[in-house]
């Protein structure tokens, strides 16, 4: 299984991206979309001003390790702790910098390749194809679900 992931800076060109997906056929329960709080979202500019100007340990101070955790809960559910790519910081930093992230699982190479070029037509960067042998992305987001409640 492939899962295509790509970072989105306006959430409302992630949302097109999702619903394009579908449209091309990918199957809704195979495309997910992770975004910040809309909080975290209205202080990305703060965010990011924080991270040019605050170093050591001041910068891990300033920012919830609760918020950031959450999100690396899921990536770290998808990628796990130890891929060699670094895909669940990668991904977890995007979001806690106010970014859309849009991850669609493909059966093969092909798919991949049509859904990666779907999302960066549609504004999409940081893109990545990863091979996983893992629970498929609809199972990682329903267990994620039902333990929000």
């Amino acid at each position: 299984m492939h899962t295509v992931i790509s970072a989105f800076n306006d959430s409302q060109a992630a949302q097109r991206a999702v619903a394009r997906l579908m449209a091309a056929g990918f199957a809704r329960d195979d495309v997910h979309l992770q975004e910040p709080p809309a909080d975290d979202a209205a202080d990305a500019e703060d965010a990011e001003l924080g991270e040019r100007t605050m170093h050591s340990a001041e910068r891990e101070v300033a920012f919830d390790r609760g918020v950031l955790a959450s999100y690396g809960h899921f990536f770290t559910s998808l990628f796990g702790l130890d891929h060699p790519a670094g895909h669940a910081d990668t991904y977890t930093e995007a979001v806690r910098r106010g970014k859309s992230v849009v991850l669609v699982d493909a059966p093969d190479d092909q798919q991949a390749d049509r859904a990666m070029s779907l999302m960066r037509e549609l504004g999409g960067s940081e893109g990545n194809v990863v091979q996983r042998d893992t629970q498929p992305l609809r199972d990682i987001v329903k267990l994620r679900e039902n333990q929000r409640g």
